[in-house]
Parts: C-alpha cells; structure tokens; sequence
C-alpha cells in the first residue's frame, strides 16, 4: 500500500519509552553533580532540580520549543548559586545527553524501520533532544524536524508544514504516527495529513476529537497496514 511519498515518526514514547530514559539521565546527573560539584547535592536534592524548571519555563515561554535551552538554563542557574563556574554547565550537559541518549527501543522499533526505509521516505519529528546519530537509528531517516531548530514545537501544526515544505510534497501525502492524540494526531490532521494513532497502552480515544486514519498498537500492524 504505498499511497504515501513520506512516513513521519514521533521518536519519544513511539520508538521507546521516554520516561524510564529521562530519570535514568536525571538521576545520573545528579550523582555526578555529587561526585564533581558536590555542593549542588548538598544544597538540593533532585527533585529540587526539577522543580527549578518551572519559574524558567515561565520567565523563557518564547523557548518552551527548546528543552535543551531549558535544561541549560536550569543547570545555570544551580551553578551561580552555588559559586561554581559556568564551565560546570557543559559539563553536565554533556552527561546528560549522553544519558539522554541510552534509549531502550521497544521490540517491534528495529526491524519495522528495517522493513519501512527500503520503501518509503521516513522523517521524524521530536519536541525532545535525542539525537538518532548517537541512537544508532539515523540510517533510517532521511530527516529530522526537531522545534529547538524550527522554533515551533508540536502540537503547533506548522512544525508538520515544514516537513511538507522541505520536500515540496502534498501535505495528504504524508502520513504521521505518533503516541500523542493532541500533538502527534490533532495536529498532523490540521493541515490534512494521513495519521496513525500508535496505542501501545491500549488507551481509550477521546471521545470529542476526530479519530485518526488508523489505530494500530504496535509497529509491526502499521507494517502490515503499508505493506
């Protein structure tokens, strides 16, 4: 069934479970903080670290499309408070990202992309930061739209725009799948997208939104769909 020009994946919680991912490289950083600046573990504990997200998510709102930008700002923001130069900043950048970056796929992930790229044009489009050349997956797109480049995020339609624009194709012969009913679905069927609802927790649809083109609850049904 190749009625499609371009395959367009969400990458956290459609390709793997973002959240055992994200408080692994929050819990790494913070014992790496005790090991290498140990006053920000004295003076706060992790969920402090957390906590420190919202009054920057309020203060930087034009950069909630950025969490890179955010998670910096947090880090920063310790750092001066504990007296320690800024050069501690990329530090713990860089243990958080590589942290960031140990993803587990869910097995149906690899050999569905295997099957996927030999055929179509498949692209990604993530509001987070990991980065698939250190994944190990970037073989197998073409592209990714990421909102820290674009300055959009999802659910904001125009992020799945540019996606159209960059390869002059029809919106309607893209189609997107993705976990998330509001960013993923909503807003890919805005400008007239094919979707795929990926239900992996066998969630119920809410019920006053329009469905989407197709509900499957694994990778390997939408290879069976397309193929």
């Amino acid at each position: 069934m190749n009625d499609y020009d371009i395959i367009s994946f969400d990458l956290d919680d459609t390709l793997w479970p973002v959240k055992p991912v994200i408080d692994l490289a929050e819990s790494t950083l913070y014992q790496w903080f005790g090991k290498k600046y140990p006053k920000v573990t004295k003076k706060y504990t992790q969920e402090d670290i957390r906590i420190f997200r919202k009054p920057i998510l309020d203060e930087f709102e034009d950069m909630m499309h950025d969490l890179t930008f955010v998670r910096r700002q947090v880090i920063l923001r310790m750092a001066n408070s504990c007296d320690y130069h800024e050069e501690m900043v990329d530090e713990a950048m860089k243990i958080y990202k590589n942290a960031r970056n140990a993803v587990t796929f869910y097995d149906d992930v690899l050999p569905s992309l295997e099957k996927l790229h030999k055929i179509f044009l498949l692209v990604a489009v993530t509001n987070g930061n990991a980065d698939i050349d250190r994944i190990g997956i970037s073989q197998f797109f073409e592209h990714v739209f990421r909102s820290s480049e674009l300055g959009i995020a999802k659910p904001n339609p125009r992020i799945f725009i540019a996606v159209a624009d960059f390869f002059q194709v029809q919106p309607e012969r893209i189609l997107h799948i993705g976990d998330d009913p509001v960013r993923d679905i909503q807003a890919a069927q805005y400008h007239g997208m094919e979707t795929v609802w990926l239900n992996r927790e066998n969630r119920e649809w809410p019920k006053d939104m329009k469905r989407p083109g197709r509900i499957v609850k694994n990778l390997f049904e939408f290879v069976d769909f397309l193929i």
